[in-house]
């Protein structure tokens, strides 16, 4: 049989010297570089049964994902509410202007029948004749300025000429 050797430098005393040499030895069988039994790699089902160490980044990166589920839920549930809030305005605002628009077109047909009932003409007779009435000319209409406010109050005196 053929042993594989190796060179390798020993040390050793002579005296109070420390001095190397080159020796030759030979390098040890494959059964004996084998680990014992209880160094070796633990089977797989001994790891199994192992209780997992603590690792505070998983944990860490657990909660904060954990943290981030729940507030994207949290969000999407807030944007599902506000989403049928704003329809259901949409809808109420639709169904409001429709009915405003009724309201319209009845106070202008209301209107329009309420002028076609009343006779300018005989209103203008009815003033004139039996109560009395003229027209005013110029000198007898008086204009003012306010410089202090936009509108006049009912029971403000009128300033004189």
């Amino acid at each position: 049989m053929d042993k594989r050797t190796e060179l390798f430098e020993e040390y050793y005393q002579e005296g109070n010297t420390v001095r190397t040499r080159v020796v030759e030895r030979p390098l040890p069988d494959e059964d004996l570089l084998r680990l014992p039994p209880e160094q070796e790699q633990p089977s797989r089902a001994s790891r199994a049964q192992r209780v997992p160490r603590f690792d505070p980044a998983k944990i860490g990166t657990f909660v904060l994902l954990t943290a981030l589920s729940v507030l994207l839920a949290f969000g999407g549930i807030v944007y599902l509410r506000l989403n049928a809030s704003v329809m259901a305005s949409r809808t109420h605002i639709a169904e409001m202007e429709k009915e405003l628009a009724t309201l319209k077109m009845n106070n202008e047909l209301q209107t329009d029948k309420l002028n076609a009932e009343i006779d300018l003409a005989e209103i203008y007779q009815v003033a004139t004749v039996q109560l009395g009435m003229v027209h005013g000319d110029g000198s007898e209409t008086i204009t003012y300025e306010e410089q202090l406010r936009e509108y006049v109050r009912q029971y403000e005196n009128i300033p004189g000429r």
